[in-house]
């Protein structure tokens, strides 16, 4: 089975994280530590392909697709998409910020990373400050989906666990996925997928079919995995997501540790001018440390997607 990497350089649109040395160090453990376990595959781009050439990325093959060479929108997730409709065989997706350090055992059709929402108990929404993450919910999930709902089957529902994040996403039916997202972009149109952005495309409406027609699915982490610690901990993990790498102040060090126990190599044929700095927190940062924090109380939540249109 094939790990597949997708990725565009977007001229006119600025990533909340930035594609500086961190991006591009963690990039290199995760082709370098996933390749021990898979091949690795990158569809891009020709800017993209020259890019993690420079950097130093690299990937046993490399394909550039013109689809993602001529979509000029602004949606991060699309080249991933449009990569996941091009697979004949199954193929494992992972993201550029993710590294495999195993092979993943193959359970289900479809396996996703980890459940990126939860439900939200009604004493955890009472007690917690929970603003920051319902309006997440209502921004992302909730208004794109009352807006459209009316496009999919009346009989759809909104699975009440969880929606998945699909940083990594093990795929055993690769027809079946390109027939869901053909399905799912044909209802729109390119504006509107403007509009409802990367998370509704790729993650929920993905997963609204998969559990609507009974396919079976499962996580390959019960929750987003944040380490604290540099040491052994590390290698007990299917997974790691550096899902904040832009604002972790012990990057470097996981950096380092990784690379020397994987034998990687992350600090050699540099740009001199290549910018180091870490930005300052971003909205979507905090959304992102408010899901995090309230991990283990927050557990009922997408209940405010089965909300009728009329409740808005």
């Amino acid at each position: 089975m094939k790990v597949i990497y997708a990725f565009k350089t977007f001229k006119e649109y600025e990533h909340y994280k930035p594609h500086n040395k961190i991006f591009y160090q963690i990039a290199r453990l995760s082709v370098g530590i996933t390749g021990k376990f898979y091949q690795t595959k990158l569809y891009c781009d020709r800017k993209s392909l020259e890019m993690f050439d420079y950097y130093g990325v690299k990937f046993d093959e490399v394909q550039i697709l013109d689809e993602i060479e001529n979509y000029t929108g602004k949606v991060t997730a699309m080249p991933k998409v449009i990569a996941m409709m091009e697979q004949t065989e199954p193929y494992i997706l992972v993201d550029m910020d993710c590294i495999l350090l195993q092979q993943i055992p193959n359970v289900s059709t479809i396996q996703f990373a980890y459940p990126e929402t939860h439900q939200i108990f009604l004493h955890s929404y009472l007690d917690d400050n929970l603003d920051g993450y319902v309006g997440y919910l209502n921004k992302y999930y909730k208004k794109p989906w009352n807006k459209y709902r009316d496009r999919f089957n009346d009989w759809f529902k909104v699975d009440p666990e969880s929606s998945p994040n699909n940083c990594v996403v093990f795929v055993n039916s690769p027809y079946m996925v390109r027939e869901i997202y053909k399905d799912i972009l044909s209802k729109f149109t390119e504006e509107e997928i403007e509009e409802v952005g990367p998370m509704f495309i790729e993650q929920f409406l993905f997963h609204l079919y998969l559990k609507n027609y009974n396919v079976d699915t499962s996580y390959i982490h019960t929750s987003y995995n944040e380490f604290n610690h540099v040491d052994y901990r590390f290698t007990t993990t299917k997974l790691l997501h550096f899902l904040e790498y832009n604002t972790d102040s012990a990057i470097g060090e996981k950096i380092k540790y990784l690379s020397e126990i994987y034998d990687v190599d992350v600090e050699s044929g540099w740009p001199a001018d290549l910018e180091v700095s870490t930005p300052e927190p971003t909205e979507e940062k905090e959304v992102n440390n408010l899901i995090k924090s309230s991990e283990q109380e927050i557990m009922d939540m997408l209940e405010v997607l089965n909300t009728d249109k009329e409740d808005e």
